[in-house]
């Protein structure tokens, strides 16, 4: 494992704070690895930015794994997710509404190589319950939800590279990664 590229193969567990300190880990059944940036504070509003290869992934066509992960009040509340396909493979958002529906984003489509994805959350506040998330692939249109019940979805935590795969095996490359509110 390297974290200057942020190589992540399945089987390290780790987190890697903001602030640069590397702790190391298992979780799961089968140690799926990913990174956790725990800075963010009760954001309403954030914007996640990173690259992602997923040509070793190991995943057969139909196949899908979640690359991101947002967690508020210890609640997964949105995620990212990407499905191989016959070469390349498929990029969504997902995000659970504070009444407990699914909602889901528009796909993108990918091939081989690094892709640029960034992904921008608001939550809804007291006088505006509703809010809108949306991931972009490269320099692609946003893809996304709006009008989610979202008042209380404030974001704690961002976990990057949370590979939930049917099989083990394979690395999912991941490469300047940033947060910003």
């Amino acid at each position: 494992m390297t974290v200057a590229g942020q190589r992540v193969a399945f089987a390290d567990g780790f987190s890697v704070a903001s602030g640069g300190s590397l702790v190391a880990g298992t979780t799961g059944e089968w140690h799926p690895s990913y990174v956790i940036d725990e800075t963010p504070a009760s954001e309403s509003a954030l914007h996640v930015r990173w690259h992602a290869r997923f040509d070793q992934a190991g995943l057969a066509t139909g196949e899908g794994v979640t690359v991101l992960r947002v967690i508020s009040a210890g609640v997964e509340r949105g995620w990212v997710r990407y499905e191989a396909g016959a070469g390349g493979g498929e990029v969504w958002v997902e995000v659970l509404g504070d009444g407990g529906e699914r909602w889901i984003g528009g796909r993108s489509s990918l091939g081989g190589g690094w892709h640029r994805l960034e992904v921008d959350w608001t939550a809804g506040s007291v006088l505006e319950p509703t809010g809108t998330v949306s991931v972009t692939v490269d320099d692609g249109s946003p893809l996304g939800v709006q009008g989610v019940a979202l008042g209380g979805g404030l974001v704690d935590e961002v976990h990057l590279g949370d590979m939930q795969a049917e099989t083990a095996g394979g690395v999912l490359d991941l490469d300047d990664y940033s947060v910003s509110r």
